[in-house]
């Protein structure tokens, strides 16, 4: 009965030192995860991972540079553009008045204090104005 006692403490004693042992090599296991140790499976994920991210980086850097350069080059032609429009504009203005004034006549004369003028416009009928020609 003493034995059996004794064995019993040593067997306690044992599951003691087992248990202790286990939950030291945890803590040890936790404390290398945080000083950054990574089992050689963990390794090679993340340096896989780490793979594809730079080549999607590198895909994304690439799609915007491609990007950049259209965007600029409409700007370009959107400019151009605009500068096309707007002297295509002023020459329609300058030939419009060009052809008002080789097509218009007019006449001035002097009525005592008052200065008469008429205009005339190619088709248009005669009109008498004061200082002015209503074309």
């Amino acid at each position: 009965s003493k034995l059996n006692k004794i064995d019993q403490e040593a067997l306690k004693q044992h599951e003691i030192i087992y248990n202790q042992d286990f939950q030291l090599q945890v803590l040890e296991r936790k404390v290398a995860r945080l000083q950054g140790e990574r089992s050689d499976e963990e390794r090679e994920a993340l340096a896989e991972k780490i793979k594809v991210l730079n080549e999607q980086y590198e895909n994304l850097a690439d799609t915007k540079v491609f990007l950049e350069d259209q965007m600029k080059k409409l700007n370009d032609d959107l400019r151009r553009g605009d500068k096309q429009w707007y002297q295509r504009r002023v020459r329609a203005r300058q030939l419009k008045l060009s052809d008002k004034l080789t097509t218009s006549e007019w006449k001035c004369w002097n009525n005592g204090n008052q200065l008469y003028c008429k205009c005339s416009v190619a088709t248009r009928k005669w009109s008498t104005a004061q200082k002015s020609c209503a074309a």
